[in-house]
């Protein structure tokens, strides 16, 4: 999944840059050990692990990952032949996870910048985090502070969100059925949905931004769902829509997104497996992700 981009408070904000003094919004880590990563991946380099209670500043959203600030704890590195007398001496100068060109860039630095050493490994300088650097965070194991300013809102914050051993923030991948050699089968054409509102600004519903949009980088980009399209339980105290898509599991089913949609277009398809394309947004309060759909096929 792609980076999202643009929401109302963003565009008004003017966009959002590397640097953490723009649109931000501060998080605080939820258990120990947890692995700071150069990417948006498990597979990606741990450079550091924080404990609960840490503070991190979040610039993007980017499927179960957020984007942020490193601390200044979190050591990056730089060929040696580009720093003298803690300056950098090139353009463009690629900031590493590790002391060796393999390792994942998780920043640029300009000729100029200074920086500030840490020590060396062969041909390789360790430097702390200059303001350009990103690294991520899985988004199950920050949860969005109360009472912080940022640009954008004054006072963001979110629910905890679940334990990262559960996996319900994942996409749920889509299913490949295996259709009767003998029987060809018709095909199904997706099906359009749409959907007038009453008030929209920056082409956001104002329904939906009254719920609460999260400042960050990472909002309205098309996406897709696969999954089961159910009711939305009437216990939950915060519920964005009646709609949602749930993931199939032994034993249990798993919220994936909440479907933002009237009640009379889709309710024919409660129960039906679907593929839904649209527009993904995330709420204060929302543990799953908000999606405006655009287009649904029954599978």
């Amino acid at each position: 999944m792609r980076h999202w981009t643009f929401l109302s408070i963003w565009v008004l904000c003017g966009g959002l840059s590397s640097h953490a003094t723009d649109i931000t919004t501060r998080v605080q880590v939820t258990g120990d050990r947890v692995n700071i990563r150069a990417g948006a991946n498990s597979n990606k380099e741990v450079m550091l692990q924080v404990n609960t209670g840490q503070e991190l500043v979040a610039t993007a959203i980017e499927g179960d990952w957020v984007q942020v600030v490193p601390p200044k704890t979190c050591p990056v590195w730089v060929y040696g032949e580009y720093v003298q007398d803690s300056v950098i001496t090139a353009n463009k100068v690629n900031i590493r996870a590790g002391s060796n060109i393999n390792y994942t860039p998780v920043g640029r630095v300009e000729k100029g910048t200074s920086v500030i050493v840490l020590g060396t490994k062969g041909d390789w300088v360790k430097i702390q985090p200059p303001d350009t650097v990103r690294v991520w965070v899985h988004r199950s194991l920050v949860r969005v502070m109360e009472n912080v300013a940022s640009i954008a809102a004054d006072h963001p914050d979110i629910a905890d969100a679940p334990d990262a051993s559960s996996a319900v923030l994942a996409a749920p991948t889509a299913k490949s059925p295996v259709p009767d050699p003998l029987v060809e089968e018709p095909v199904v054409a997706a099906v359009p949905v749409v959907i007038e509102y009453t008030k929209v600004k920056d082409g956001v519903p104002t329904s939906l931004t009254a719920m609460g949009l999260i400042p960050v980088k990472g909002q309205g980009d098309v996406s897709d769902y696969t999954g089961k399209l159910r009711w939305t339980s009437d216990l939950l105290i915060k519920r964005p829509s009646e709609l949602r898509l749930v993931s199939i599991g032994p034993g249990r089913s798993v919220t994936t997104c909440y479907i933002y949609a009237e009640r009379k277009q889709l309710e024919d398809l409660i129960g039906r497996d679907l593929h839904v394309q649209g527009r993904v947004y995330w709420l204060q309060g929302v543990r799953y992700p908000v999606l405006i759909p655009d287009a649904v096929t029954p599978l």
